[in-house]
């Protein structure tokens, strides 16, 4: 091998780049053709493609040149560019640096988008009260795309490494061409047969025209009158095609599809496994705080009978005691002592009395107490279950399920209109799942 024939990629890059600026005509060319993936970056500069039925080149008008123009292109519009063919060395990417641009009506593709979009518009076929919810834990899941495609190897990746426990049903069709809008009804409907609980319509990216068969009437109405509900992920994010605004929710691509069709089971387990640890440590921290209640309440008891049992033996002492004294007072004072004697021991059986009804008013009370934790154990016990229910009705999801949703840009939750501005992308949380949006006006 000739060592002096090798290129590095930059050397290679920047020779191709100068080969382009010394070709005459590719330094001063006018192209027409419509306008796709349209970009008004932050920096002012604008970014966007080029198309026709057969190809598409990549284009960029630099702030200081289309500070000139009274108006901001938009995709679908049929325009006419000046500019030269360049190279962007990063990405290897050849573009048309741009000039001037010139309006020519709009696309071709465009306007047969707009007339399929505006005939099924006021048949309900976009509106969001009729779409269907996407189940968060699906066991079955409908694939519909085409054989042996990267979008197919993807989404059964994805599928694999998020949700490992669905079964995967798979229904080949064309993607692309004249017959491909029939042959993906035909598998809609054998799919929508094996009644699982979603569904997924993919195709990977391509241009303007690989993807209208999606944009087809036909297939519209059998999206609308699916049982099953559906995902699509058609192309790249900036393409939107009629399919996509029928289905139950659109995502990005065919990954983003998979995605958003079932959650992600680590995710699962983990949240699981820490509400079993809240639970657990809260109904430990409850135990334990019973536990000394019981013990200090016994305690208390064991305090009362002591208290008890040393007055008994006080009575007892003070009974020998006196007993003592008569003995030496017993001459000549027989009667006297008899008499004191029996008063002594009806004193001793009142006495006796008054004990065995305190140490019954004892045994009620050692019930009564036993009876009062067990009632305050099950009080306890009620308000932890009460707590459980409380926190399940403050589960951020929960309340999404009664009808709310949190908006979002950027992922930064937007509690005011104000924080958004047209064409602004966000997302709109369901209990579901997400709803991927943009921002088309203000009131």
């Amino acid at each position: 091998m000739n060592n002096s024939n090798i290129f590095s990629v930059s050397n290679l890059v920047n020779y191709i780049k100068q080969q382009l600026k010394s070709d005459y005509l590719l330094t001063n060319v006018t192209v027409i053709g419509e306008i796709g993936n349209f970009t008004n970056h932050y920096s002012g500069h604008w970014y966007f493609s080029l198309k026709d039925n057969n190809a598409f080149i990549n284009c960029a008008m630099f702030k200081s040149a289309n500070a000139k123009l009274n108006f901001i292109p938009e995709n679908g519009q049929q325009v006419i560019v000046n500019g030269n063919i360049n190279i962007f060395e990063k990405s290897g990417t050849l573009q048309i640096i741009v000039s001037n641009i010139s309006l020519n009506g709009k696309g071709n593709f465009y306007q047969q988008f707009e007339k399929i979009k505006q005939k099924l518009l006021p048949l309900g076929y976009f509106d969001q009260e009729r779409k269907k919810p996407i189940p968060l834990y699906p066991m079955t899941i409908a694939v519909v795309t085409g054989a042996n495609t990267a979008a197919l190897q993807d989404i059964r990746k994805t599928l694999k490494n998020r949700w490992p426990i669905a079964k995967l049903y798979e229904e080949y069709a064309l993607v692309q061409g004249d017959n491909a809008a029939s042959d993906i009804i035909r598998a809609l409907k054998k799919a929508d047969s094996y009644n699982c609980d979603v569904m997924i319509l993919a195709r990977g990216g391509g241009s303007v025209d690989d993807l209208f068969c999606f944009n087809d009437e036909e297939l519209a109405t059998t999206i609308f009158n699916l049982k099953t509900p559906i995902v699509t992920g058609i192309g790249h994010e900036i393409d939107t095609t009629i399919a996509d605004l029928v289905s139950d929710k659109r995502a990005a691509t065919p990954t983003a599809a998979a995605v958003s069709c079932c959650s992600d089971i680590n995710e699962v387990y983990q949240r699981i496994n820490k509400s079993v640890e809240t639970m657990s440590n809260y109904l430990n921290e409850k135990i334990n705080y019973n536990s000394q209640l019981i013990d200090y309440y016994q305690s208390k008891l064991q305090a009362i009978q002591q208290s008890f049992i040393n007055k008994l033996s006080q009575i007892e002492l003070v009974k020998n005691q006196l007993k003592q004294k008569m003995s030496l007072l017993m001459i000549n004072k027989s009667t006297l002592l008899t008499k004191s004697f029996n008063q002594l021991d009806g004193y001793l059986a009142k006495t006796k009395v008054i004990l065995e009804n305190k140490q019954k008013q004892l045994n009620d009370l050692s019930i009564s107490n036993n009876n009062l934790l067990k009632s305050k154990l099950e009080k306890e016990q009620n308000n932890l279950y009460n707590s459980i229910v409380l926190l399940d009705s403050l589960n951020p999801t929960n309340v999404l399920k009664r009808g709310f949703s949190i908006t979002k840009k950027n992922d930064q939750i937007i509690s005011s209109k104000n924080q958004l501005a047209i064409e602004d992308n966000i997302t709109l949380q369901y209990h579901d799942g997400i709803v991927y949006a943009k921002v088309t006006g203000k009131d």
